[in-house]
């Protein structure tokens, strides 16, 4: 009669550049590329594949946390793993089928409203599209219905349960002061409650104004703060303990002992909570003491038996309400001395002065072409889940007035991706930090942009009084002054257009001719025309462009030229203007001026044939401007490494007769040979670890080190080897006989030799993996084929160097006499 029900709120705003589709780098993500690489890193990973610990911390188990986990997983983070992490997120659905099994049909995962705006906050409609999208990308990632939803902050209010009951969900879950007063079904009396006396070890039913009922679980406070700010995880028999702790030892009644915190607690704002999780888990599991479930399974098992009416307007993460959402209410993430939250306010009216502005224009342009306006967006989920004509032909035929032109299509399209953008500018980490400049404010800045965007052919002054509005909003920085210097510093200089996408392609090419760049998720780029001369450092390239939008499935056709000065200074421009015969005019005149070596009449020419817009290297995107200028550089390290070489070899007689008496280098030969010694270690490891031949030239190298006593620079070498181990494991998946192990065993072994301190998470994950699949079949033919003994014996020393005590319930030590 006593459960145990841990749940995970994982979650991360939506961070894609919203013209691009794609997330930019972001330096405070460091050294990941951006946030979300990150938290999956550190986190959603890392409770995928926990490490069950034993004998001098060596690992005995790797287990999956999201199948003894009660979990949920933000919508615009599990669209960022089907696009970058598809295999994580089969692990974390593969986790929930498990649960399934274990809990007679309930699955750990629940659904969660889409975008993560403040539901209270929001208006009925804006409130019964995010549901309506949860619960359908929740069915299309999970293959069934959520029994449950997580209110993004626990945010709370009548309408919102309304909403959530009339889409099916059974449950959600809030904090304890979000309940106001409580009383045994069947009961006239009602007793109010606060945080601290509401009783959470059952659950309440909440009877709604329409009829309908949900049911409420108040979590475990006090267990919950232990967990996120107490320091908890940092030992999981302790963590079992104050679990186990938490029930009531005067009652015989069923209990459910359950927490709720933001899932990156396991792993992400706690290093190794997500072992401290695994442990409690299996330890609870083991003992027996209490039963691991989920709240589908407790509901099923255990209906309540009280009631419960709400705090309306209420969240986990606001002492006042929602107030943290609108207003300067005192709660901040930070202790920056004398900064105030007072551009809440100024930001949240300027959004809602924009929303209504671009609801009635959605509606009345669409009225003709949909149905019903605001039904299709409710749909539009299936569109946003899967971009394929076969999808866009079934929203039309369903929610279309009659078949329309392809104009007509567009123009839909634009509508509804105006509304998408609209609803995303009210997520709620927008508000939720300190500053207005910051990532989270200037995100949502930028979905305003792009739904202003699409509204601007029926508004065409909207941004401007927009960023009037938002210089109402004080900042904090100085330097910033205020929300409209926000808009024009960081949002306006992320729109991408039609013809600076072109433009980025055409310098990308001329700079990095033997690249293949990607493509952008959201446009079809096809090169219909190009030509290039060249003489010297100098180029030219003419070409015809179309691109197709994915999105909006408008298509446009674009000519290009642009001019290579030297190294990274280029010259591009763009225009749809330039067609068929006056296209090959301009590009034969182009391509015979700059055969006459004159670039400044070259200039002159695109100025006459294109006008005086032009794009630099400046202007490419954030990724494509940082890899081509750093290609560029590579040049100038050549010869700054040809410079020192000379500068060595011309001083080496003198610098081994300093040596040899003992006479420490000056800095300038102490530079060159730090700097040569470390570029030659870096070829070397690269060498090794890609054919896992030549240590010697690695030892030669960490002679030269030791003689000249010159640090080494191991941080790109660590890299270097844990790509390598993890690419030979890789194949050790399909081929677990293959030689690759030995390599393996070698590279790790030089690591050592090397003091280099490795990440070996990922390539643990692999072995463990790789034992899964073969290692039962490998133990039953190691008697009888020796290559599969030899192959063993490798294979545990591999696992002994990864850090393995026990795979598969099998001790290493065993492998040989199994």
């Amino acid at each position: 009669m006593r459960y145990v029900c841990l749940h995970g709120h994982f979650y991360q705003p939506p961070r894609e550049n919203p013209w691009l589709d794609t997330i930019e780098v972001q330096d405070s993500a460091a050294p990941y590329h951006d946030w979300n690489a990150r938290i999956t890193a550190e986190c959603y990973w890392p409770n995928a594949a926990a490490r069950l610990l034993g004998h001098k911390d060596q690992i005995t188990e790797v287990v999956n946390n999201y199948a003894s986990l009660s979990f949920n997983f933000g919508p615009t983070l599990t669209s960022w793993f089907a696009r970058h992490e598809p295999e994580l997120l089969a692990e974390i659905v593969a986790a929930d089928h498990v649960s399934r099994e274990r809990h007679a049909g309930h699955g750990n995962a629940i659904a969660q409203a889409y975008g993560h705006a403040i539901l209270p906050l929001a208006t009925p409609r804006d409130q019964e599209t995010h549901v309506a999208w949860g619960v359908r990308e929740f069915v299309h990632r999970f293959g069934r219905a959520p029994e449950g939803m997580w209110l993004p902050e626990t945010a709370v209010d009548v309408s919102t349960l309304e909403t959530l009951a009339a889409h099916g969900s059974t449950f959600t879950i809030l904090a304890p002061h979000q309940a106001k007063r409580v009383r045994p079904l069947a009961h006239a009396d009602w007793r109010d409650v606060t945080a601290d006396t509401v009783e959470t070890r059952h659950p309440y039913l909440c009877r709604l104004p329409s009829g309908k009922q949900i049911v409420l679980f108040f979590y475990n406070a006090e267990l919950a703060r232990g967990v996120a700010f107490e320091r908890l995880l940092d030992s999981g028999d302790h963590f079992r303990d104050r679990l186990t702790a938490a029930f009531r030892s005067d009652t015989d009644e069923p209990q459910l002992v359950h927490v709720a915190t933001d899932g990156e607690t396991y792993g992400h704002h706690h290093r190794f909570g997500e072992m401290a999780l695994a442990f409690a888990l299996r330890e609870l599991e083991r003992r027996g003491l209490v039963r691991v479930t989920n709240y589908g399974e407790y509901l099923a098992l255990h209906p309540p038996q009280w009631e419960v009416e709400i705090h309306e307007n209420t969240a986990w993460s606001c002492a006042h309400g929602v107030e943290r959402w609108r207003a300067d209410c005192g709660c901040h993430v930070g202790n920056e001395a004398g900064w105030t939250q007072q551009w809440r306010a100024p930001l949240r009216e300027a959004l809602n002065w924009l929303q209504a502005l671009l609801d009635p224009l959605f509606e009345q342009q669409a009225a003709g072409l949909l149905r019903d306006p605001w039904a299709a967006r409710n749909a539009y989920i299936d569109v946003l889940l899967e971009r394929t004509p076969e999808r866009m032909d079934a929203f039309f035929h369903q929610h279309a007035t009659r078949g329309l032109a392809q104009q007509e299509k567009t123009l839909v399209l634009k509508l509804l991706e105006m509304q998408h953008h609209r609803l995303l500018m009210f997520t709620s980490c927008g508000w939720f930090f300190d500053e207005i400049s910051g990532l989270e404010s200037t995100q949502i800045l930028r979905y305003a942009a792009r739904a202003m965007e699409f509204a601007k052919p029926w508004l065409p002054t909207l941004e401007a009084e927009f960023v009037d509005r938002l210089s109402q909003a004080p900042s904090n920085v100085r330097e910033v002054g205020h929300g409209g210097q926000v808009y024009v510093q960081h949002v306006k200089p992320a729109r991408v257009d039609a013809p600076r996408v072109v433009a980025n392609q055409a310098i990308c090419r001329i700079l990095e001719p033997s690249q293949c760049r990607d493509a952008l998720p959201t446009l079809r780029m096809t090169q219909t025309d190009y030509e290039e001369d060249a003489y010297g450092t100098t180029a030219l390239g003419v070409g015809r462009m179309t691109v197709s939008s994915q999105v909006t499935l408008e298509v446009q056709e674009f000519a290009f030229a642009v001019l290579k000065f030297s190294g990274h200074d280029v010259h591009c421009v763009v225009s749809a203007r330039l067609v068929e015969e006056p296209y090959a005019r301009t590009k034969a005149e182009l391509l015979r001026i700059f055969s006459g070596h004159s670039l400044s009449e070259v200039v002159r020419a695109l100025d006459r044939q294109f006008g005086d817009t032009y794009f630099t290297a400046r202007d490419l995107v954030l990724d494509d401007r940082r890899r081509v200028l750093a290609r560029v550089s590579e040049g100038v390290l050549e010869r700054l490494e040809a410079t020192y070489l000379q500068l060595y070899r011309e001083n080496r007689r003198l610098m081994e007769y300093l040596y040899e008496l003992d006479v420490p280098l000056p800095q300038g030969f102490t530079l060159a040979a730090g700097f040569l010694v470390n570029q030659s270690l870096s070829r070397a490891v690269a060498t090794f670890a890609d054919k896992g031949s030549d240590r010697e030239a690695i030892e030669e190298v960490l002679a030269e080190a030791h003689k000249w006593r010159v640090p080494l620079s191991t941080g790109g070498v660590a890299q270097q080897l844990c790509h390598a181990v993890e690419r030979h494991l890789t194949v050790l998946l399909t081929d677990p006989l293959n030689e690759h192990v030995v390599t393996a065993v070698h590279l790790l072994e030089t690591a050592e030799r090397l003091k280099v301190e490795l990440n070996l998470w990922w390539a643990q994950t692999l072995f463990a993996r790789l034992c899964h699949r073969h290692l039962r079949d490998l133990l039953s033919r190691r008697r009888y084929e020796e290559p599969v003994a030899r192959q063993v014996t490798c294979l545990r020393q591999l696992g002994e160097r990864l850090g393995f005590r026990a795979v598969e319930g099998i001790v290493l030590d065993s492998w040989e006499s199994a």
